[in-house]
């Protein structure tokens, strides 16, 4: 087994210590990175023990060849292995709570169907399976609405694509899955409107710091009028691309006087009308990144200082081969024997 060795005093494998390692680095670069004015961001980061954070349980363990299940009776030497049963899948409100150091979780053929933790947001395959069965099993266990420690669902329309994102590392066989998955599970959200009409915004309510506020058919107006305008939806009244690009961008029009004052509240409210566009994006993470420019390219200082560094240098080396040739020559040295 490659994540626990019963021959290291750790119970260690060889998969366990490479993560360890890899943590380490990662986190000193992190917060190498990390604003220094974030302390208490790097307060956490920096209590996090590399040798607590992971964890693993495996259905069959190759040593005693048998489930890892505490209640046919253990031995001594799987100890751990019973505090991983207990955590992982067992008491799943520790696991969630932020006293619980374990984030990462080591399995084989263990967290299929029937396990349920709603916070799974980055899932890593590490063998390469062409099982269509399996796969829905092991990704369906990352397809959870994600729950804050109140154990409430984050599913506020505005921010639900926002938060519950689900990442897989895996060969370039599982691309083309998981987007036909995603295509799968977007065509069945029924219940989420999808047309932006002055109906859908009637009535509803605007939570502000002085209390909510009900729309009227009025503002209800303001704000369908507002969005075709701004060609900010289709002939079918639904969230167009040019409104989600315009929002990433912040380059939206401006609202109309009324609306102003609950811009936030109203964006909100566009943004429960469902639409493709708010689906998050099936990218290959291998290809290479580009390093967009930032804003301090065009300051007066950094140009000034980029027009004297960005010249071209050449290093040119003249050797002398006869003065080379007497400098490499064996220099003799004397021996005095008795």
């Amino acid at each position: 087994m490659k994540y626990r060795d019963y021959n290291e005093a750790d119970t260690n494998g060889e998969y366990a210590r490479i993560f360890e390692e890899e943590y380490e680095l990662l986190k000193s670069e992190y917060l190498s990175e990390l604003a220094i004015d974030n302390e208490a961001y790097r307060k956490y980061l920096a209590g996090i023990d590399s040798a607590k954070t992971h964890n693993g349980y495996f259905s069959i363990d190759k040593k005693t060849n048998r489930l890892k299940d505490p209640t046919i009776g253990a031995r001594a030497i799987d100890s751990d292995d019973v505090d991983a049963y207990d955590l992982i899948l067992k008491d799943k409100e520790r696991l969630l709570s932020f006293e619980e150091p374990t984030r990462f979780i080591f399995s084989h053929s263990a967290l299929r169907e029937g396990w349920d933790n709603p916070n799974v947001f980055v899932m890593c395959m590490l063998k390469h399976s062409e099982n269509t069965i399996s796969r829905r099993q092991e990704v369906g266990r990352g397809l959870r609405l994600s729950v804050d420690q109140h154990g409430d669902r984050m599913d506020h329309p505005a921010l639900v694509h926002d938060i519950n994102v689900l990442t897989v590392v895996a060969s370039e066989s599982y691309k083309d899955f998981v987007a036909g998955l995603q295509k799968e599970i977007a065509e069945t959200l029924s219940s989420r409107p999808r047309q932006a009409t002055e109906a859908y915004f009637t009535g509803k309510t605007l939570t502000t710091e002085h209390g909510p506020i009900e729309v009227t058919a009025a503002l209800a107006k303001q704000i369908y009028r507002y969005l075709v305008k701004n060609d900010y939806t289709d002939d079918a009244d639904q969230i167009a691309d040019a409104y989600h690009e315009a929002k990433a961008e912040g380059t939206l029009a401006d609202l109309p006087e009324d609306l102003k004052p609950h811009a936030e509240q109203v964006f909100q409210l566009i943004d429960s009308v469902f639409s493709d566009s708010q689906l998050p994006k099936v990218d290959d993470g291998r290809k290479p990144k580009t390093n967009p420019l930032n804003a301090n390219f065009e300051k007066k200082e950094f140009q000034e200082l980029w027009a004297r560094i960005n010249r071209k240098a050449v290093y040119r080396v003249e050797f002398d081969s006869t003065e080379l040739i007497r400098m490499r020559r064996p220099r003799p040295i004397d021996l005095a024997c008795s």
